[in-house]
């Protein structure tokens, strides 16, 4: 009898954000729900180098010294969509410029239209699951916000 396999390899999901953006859609309707879905349909992603990242990128998940935490959204996808998510409430609500220009100072070679070209991608996710949150009674200034940024970009 051979003994259990102790290593386990298991395929990490992809980074698309828009068949999730899709089934939220069908969850939550009205506006929210046409804006997901028209902005899943018109955006594609750029084709980049794919390979593990982290995923959740923002600065709540780095830790002193720059070591990230909170692996829960790690998947496969272009190094540029963690700094599109990074710089996410830069792009979006003009927050943290002098911390974000600090940040990509530092984090070394990358390319930046592929990152201006997934900032829409990192709405979408973002915004999708942002309105889910009246279905549990809650809401997020934030959320229209994205939503309404999705609509103009």
């Amino acid at each position: 009898m051979r003994a259990p396999s102790t290593t386990s390899v298991s395929p990490l999901r992809s980074f698309d954000p828009r068949p999730e953006a899709l089934r939220v859609a069908d969850l939550v309707g009205g506006e929210a729900s046409e804006i997901l879905r028209s902005a899943a349909s018109r955006l594609t992603p750029p084709a980049l180098p794919q390979q593990a990242i982290h995923g959740d990128a923002h600065f709540e998940n780095v830790l002193a010294g720059g070591v990230w935490q909170d692996f829960d959204e790690a998947c496969f996808g272009p190094r540029e969509w963690d700094i599109a998510c990074m710089i996410h409430r830069w792009a979006v609500f003009g927050e943290l410029e002098r911390e974000m220009q600090t940040a990509l100072a530092a984090y070394g070679a990358y390319d930046l239209e592929a990152v201006e070209a997934l900032q829409p991608l990192v709405v979408l996710g973002i915004a999708a699951w942002g309105s889910l949150a009246p279905l549990i009674g809650e809401s997020s200034p934030r959320t229209a916000h994205r939503l309404e940024w999705l609509r103009r970009h």
